[in-house]
């Protein structure tokens, strides 16, 4: 054993995760720490797991790293949920739709916004030309609607961000998601049936 002043020097003191691990009906993301005995490091993974039942390794990565590239809940939609990694400084929040029966991945994206309790999900997705479109999907409904009408918004040009920055769900009912920017220079609104 390695010790200085009394103290095993190998040991490492580790902090309780920084996001909410607890999902709806049992479920939920198990921290791990580790020490890799080839590479001499410590990594740090999260697992969806019910009870003790391991579903899916989310992610792994160099303990010294921030936890949110690690990965964190966004948003618990019953049978699935947002899992979402932040690598800071302004940059996008890349999510997966996860099913949480399987871990198997819904949708992935760039997300923008959404609201948990009817279940909506407006992301940045790229198509077959590697461009991005802003989608709008209705979990409970099974239905996504492309979002053309705010392509030629300022936002998309000023904000560090773009369009991701000033675009938001304004408000959900039983028929109708409203999508909208207000900022300074211009306010536009737009209504989707769902």
């Amino acid at each position: 054993m390695n010790k200085k002043g009394g103290v095993d020097i190998n040991q490492i003191e580790i902090e309780p995760y920084c996001c909410d691990t607890l999902l709806s009906d049992g479920y939920y993301l198990s921290y791990r720490v580790k020490k890799d005995t080839l590479e001499k490091e410590f990594f740090k993974s999260l697992t969806l797991k019910k009870r003790n039942i391991e579903i899916k390794l989310l992610n792994e990565l160099n303990y010294k790293l921030p936890d949110h590239n690690l990965g964190f809940i966004m948003g618990d939609f019953g049978k699935s949920f947002i899992y979402v990694q932040s690598f800071g400084a302004g940059n996008p929040y890349y999510f997966q739709l996860i099913e949480k029966k399987s871990g198997k991945e819904l949708k992935n994206g760039i997300l923008i916004d959404h609201n948990e309790e009817e279940q909506i999900l407006l992301y940045f997705d790229k198509n077959d030309k590697n461009r991005e479109n802003i989608l709008l999907y209705d979990f409970k409904k099974r239905k996504i609607r492309t979002i053309k009408e705010f392509e030629n918004s300022q936002c998309e040009y000023e904000r560090i961000g773009g369009i991701r920055s000033c675009l938001e769900i304004d408000t959900v009912t039983s028929s109708h998601v409203i999508l909208k920017i207000e900022t300074d220079k211009e306010r536009i609104s737009k209504s989707y049936s769902r």
